[in-house]
C-alpha cells in the first residue's frame, strides 16, 4: 500500500487561457453558463451579458470566483463547450496524474475486498475468537 502524498492543486490543474468579448464570433455559437448553484449543479442559459467571457470545455473544473466558498464548484459534464463570464475560472486536469489517482483508488478497493474476505474466512474458522478467555475455558 502506498502512502498519501500532498500535492498542490496546480500540480494537476491548469487554468484555461483566453478571454473573449461578449459579441466575439468565437463564442457566439455557445450557450452560456448562467450559474453554479450551491450544490454544484450547473445552469445553462441563452441570456446575453456585457461581461467578458471564457470558454468551458467538457470535463473542465469550473469554479465561481464569487461563491466557491458556498459550494459553487463543479466539473462540466456537457457534451459541447459553453461560455461563462470571467467571474468563473475553468481548469483542465492533467490526465497523467489523474490516471495515477484512479489506479490507486482501484488498488485500494482490491485491498479492501481482500481484507473483508480474510476477516470473513477467519470468522468462519473461529480464528477471530480463539484467544478470548471465554473460548479457552470452554
Amino acid at each position: 500500500m502506498s502512502e498519501w502524498k500532498k500535492v498542490k492543486i496546480g500540480d494537476f490543474l491548469t487554468e484555461r487561457e483566453g478571454r473573449y468579448k461578449p459579441n466575439d464570433k468565437e463564442i457566439s455559437k455557445y450557450q452560456r453558463l448562467d450559474k453554479i448553484d450551491f450544490s454544484g449543479h450547473i445552469h445553462i442559459s441563452d441570456k446575453p451579458t456585457k461581461t467578458d467571457m471564457i470558454i468551458v470545455f467538457p470535463g473542465d473544473l469550473i469554479i465561481s470566483g464569487i461563491n466557491v466558498a458556498k459550494g459553487a464548484i463543479s466539473v462540466y459534464q456537457g457534451k459541447e463547450p459553453v461560455c461563462a463570464t470571467i467571474h468563473y475560472s475553468s481548469y483542465t486536469f492533467d490526465d497523467k496524474k489523474v490516471e495515477l489517482i484512479k489506479s490507486e483508488i482501484e488498488s485500494q478497493k482490491v485491498y479492501a475486498k481482500q481484507l473483508r474476505q480474510n476477516i470473513l474466512q477467519e470468522a468462519i474458522e473461529e480464528k477471530l475468537t480463539e484467544d478470548l478467555p471465554c473460548r479457552q475455558a470452554g
